[in-house]
């Protein structure tokens, strides 16, 4: 088998189709959509995309649902402190994402130090309120739904496109996440 191989493509974090966009908008809306329908949060925005950036930074944060979780965690957090359930008040409380990130980066990074480092802001009855409110195994499936049912975040799919269709001349065995985006083309 090996000596008719000619290539074999590998799509290793985006590196034929860029995806980094899709989940931080992805993240952002399983953000605010775990907030609106289990918290009780107005709709808003809690995180722009481009702030996702601020928790990849802090380190910890390669599997994007415990990113959403440490969303998640501080907005519920601003909201047993400050009363507020809007989210353009909500991100006027401290800390700020700045603050939360820079403390997360210190402490060495992830969702268990971000969940660590808020429940030390709580009183008790404030953390028994925050475990009423907070199941990360209502998140992933939440997660999973904005990423599959929303169309509109899927990656561009020109490069792959071209790509395969310089495959299509030669024999090539292709591995599952070329096969993967070409199936979820047609």
């Amino acid at each position: 088998l090996l000596p008719r191989v000619d290539a074999v493509v590998f799509d290793v974090d985006g590196v034929i189709v860029d995806v980094s966009g899709t989940f931080r908008v992805v993240i952002c809306e399983a953000a605010a959509g775990y907030c609106e329908q289990i918290a009780g949060f107005e709709p808003g925005p809690l995180l722009q995309p481009a702030e996702v950036e601020l928790f990849k930074a802090a380190g910890g944060f390669n599997n994007d649902w415990d990113l959403c979780g440490a969303v998640v965690l501080l907005y519920l957090v601003k909201a047993l402190q400050s009363g507020h359930r809007q989210p353009h008040a909500l991100r006027a409380v401290a800390p700020t994402l700045e603050q939360y990130t820079e403390e997360i980066r210190r402490a060495g990074g992830g969702l268990a130090v971000a969940e660590a480092w808020l429940l030390r802001r709580l009183s008790a009855e404030q953390q028994r309120e925050l475990s009423r409110q907070w199941n990360f195994r209502r998140l992933t499936p939440l997660c999973d739904e904005v990423t599959v049912f929303e169309k509109r975040h899927r990656a561009d799919p020109l490069p792959l496109l071209g790509l395969i269709e310089i495959l299509r001349r030669r024999p090539v065995d292709i591995l599952h996440s070329f096969l993967y985006y070409s199936n979820a083309l047609c």
